[in-house]
């Protein structure tokens, strides 16, 4: 009798034995699933800020939430700075297209004004020339003078204006430069 006990009692162990095992098993499959759920997703948004951070991110691709717990949240705030970082790089390259082109035609009107200046002290010259040797009265000759003065002094504005609007220009285009490495720091 106490051997048929013994065996019983021996059976009765195994059985928990073998019931512990599978239970423990299965907790440790559950918290395996689980903990590589949770990497997979966190070596995903690893590899998106890196690659962000790098230079190299593509800002139009976003991160695929597949769940609804904190990652999956942080995941989606992070979609929301990234596009927002888009936009924002989005307009600092349009003002710099913008910037460039009047840059460009900033130049060109300061080439044509130069020309116009040049053109303009050849045609004074000329007529101080031609002054001198006609010998015309002295009324004509200070009212040619006179005219001489103002075509010069507008010469002179107009060169004036042009360097100022050259500058702005310039100006313009280094704020658009320091927006570049704000935003590039952004990126890094």
């Amino acid at each position: 009798m106490a051997y048929e006990i013994g065996g019983m009692v021996s059976k009765q162990t195994t059985s928990m034995l073998i019931v512990s095992g599978i239970i423990f098993a299965a907790i440790i499959a559950l918290c395996l699933f689980i903990a590589f759920g949770i990497v997979r997703a966190l070596k995903e948004m690893i590899a998106n800020f890196q690659d962000i951070a790098e230079g190299e991110g593509d800002l139009t691709k976003r991160i695929q939430i597949q769940s609804k717990d904190e990652i999956a949240h942080i995941q989606g705030s992070t979609d929301v700075t990234v596009k927002g970082i888009e936009e924002i790089s989005t307009v600092i390259n349009s003002v710099n297209e913008i910037v460039g082109t009047m840059a460009t035609a900033v130049e060109e009107q300061s080439v044509a004004t130069r020309e116009i200046a040049t053109n303009i002290g050849q045609a004074s010259q000329g007529i101080q020339e031609v002054n001198e040797n006609v010998n015309q009265s002295s009324a004509a000759a200070g009212q040619i003078t006179q005219d001489i003065a103002m075509v010069n002094q507008s010469s002179a504005e107009m060169a004036s204006s042009s360097g100022q609007v050259k500058k702005s220009a310039e100006d313009l285009k280094r704020m658009a430069t320091e927006l570049n490495a704000i935003v590039g720091s952004f990126k890094a």
